[in-house]
């Protein structure tokens, strides 16, 4: 009983180690590594999705419409095109900020097209702490406002989003959400995301996020499939419209010239190719939201004793295979979890095998030198 005693306080220091790792810095950039290969290789949802179709703001667009800013009479053409056409929502990633006054015909053009669709989502800014809705904050009749963010991990890449945004309050909800109230309100209901502490520190005049969600995984596969036409096609009437009714379509800049696109574990992509993205995802029901530190360390800690006590603590052949096989089933739960919409980090779980198996060596080089 002694001798099973010294053996089982030696998973202490591992089981502390797995403690600290877990509530340190650490699992942040570690997982970060971890995600951007996942995402390469790996997607929990259905890729083959319907339900959205691109209208790209192209080069042969602007050339078309002389150059950027494109008018907004065209932006109002397009959108009564999409009206006739029947789509179920227009998620027009543009900032129409400015707003001319009554007596500019493009403005009401615009206005009028926007009133008369009824299902349009429009993106509002936010600089130096103040938020720049559309058309001045002018009050909008057939349109959703969103937040459109897409804030960068500290490497430049882009690996997150936040369902809620906003100066003090974050009220806005991010464009794929608005979108997807509009297309399948019902589900809109439904989302998950971790929650941020800001409502317990009080409000605050800086841009406040809640609902954090990971970028899911397949954007390029997505891509590859979702149908995308010209902008320039569709104002001039070149687009079948059979192949627009129903849809979530989605307009927005595809010139990286004109509007930079975000760098994803997959490669470049344009703003809105991502919250289309984003979009079908949770026209799925599917939201890849991170868990709580305690969670993973939880985890490490069971999978630290299951494999340390076989390792280190002598015991029955029938009780070792025991925690092998619950180990073994323990350490497939973060990619499990990938696959219903949680995020758990690896790293607590990796630290605590890693002491483990060298204590188990040192244990036996030391046997091995021992005299009989």
């Amino acid at each position: 009983m002694l001798v099973s005693f010294k053996q089982i306080l030696l998973l202490i220091p591992p089981l502390l180690c797995v403690v600290m790792a877990g509530l340190s810095s650490l699992p942040e950039t570690f997982d970060r590594f971890i995600y951007d290969a996942l995402a390469k290789h790996y997607s929990p949802i259905n890729l083959q999705d319907r339900s959205v179709v691109l209208i790209d703001i192209d080069r042969r667009s602007l050339e078309a419409f002389s150059g950027w800013p494109i008018d907004r009479s065209i932006h109002a053409r397009a959108i009564e095109q999409l009206s006739s056409a029947q789509v179920s929502s227009v998620t027009y990633n543009v900032a129409f900020i400015a707003y001319g006054g009554f007596q500019n015909h493009s403005d009401q053009a615009l206005l009028n097209a926007i009133r008369q669709n009824g299902k349009v989502i429009l993106p509002m800014l936010a600089e130096q702490n103040q938020e720049m809705l559309p058309f001045n904050g002018l009050k909008l009749s057939g349109a959703k406002v969103a937040h459109s963010e897409l804030p960068l991990d500290s490497d430049e890449m882009l690996r997150r989003n936040y369902m809620h945004a906003g100066i003090g309050f974050p009220r806005w909800p991010n464009v794929p959400l608005a979108t997807l109230s509009i297309y399948a309100p019902v589900k809109a209901d439904d989302f998950s995301g971790l929650r941020s502490p800001y409502l317990n520190l009080g409000f605050s005049r800086r841009w406040s996020r809640d609902y954090e969600v990971l970028i899911p995984m397949g954007i390029d596969r997505f891509l590859q499939q979702a149908p995308r036409y010209s902008l320039v096609d569709l104002v001039n009437g070149q687009v079948d419209s059979g192949g627009l009714k129903n849809k979530a379509v989605f307009v927005g800049i595809a010139d990286a010239q004109l509007e930079p696109e975000k760098a994803l574990a997959q490669g470049m992509f344009s703003a809105t190719e991502i919250h289309a993205f984003n979009f079908a995802v949770l026209n799925q029901g599917y939201a890849l939201s991170p868990s709580l530190p305690i969670w993973a360390v939880a985890l490490g800690v069971l999978v630290t004793l299951c494999i340390g006590l076989v390792s280190l603590v002598s015991m029955p052949i029938w009780l070792n295979l025991s925690f092998i096989v619950t180990g073994g089933i323990l350490m497939t739960v973060p990619l499990m979890m990938v696959s219903v919409g949680y995020w758990l980090s690896y790293l607590p779980m990796l630290v605590g095998l890693v002491l483990v198996l060298l204590l188990s060596a040192g244990r036996f080089l030391w046997a091995q030198k021992s005299p009989e």
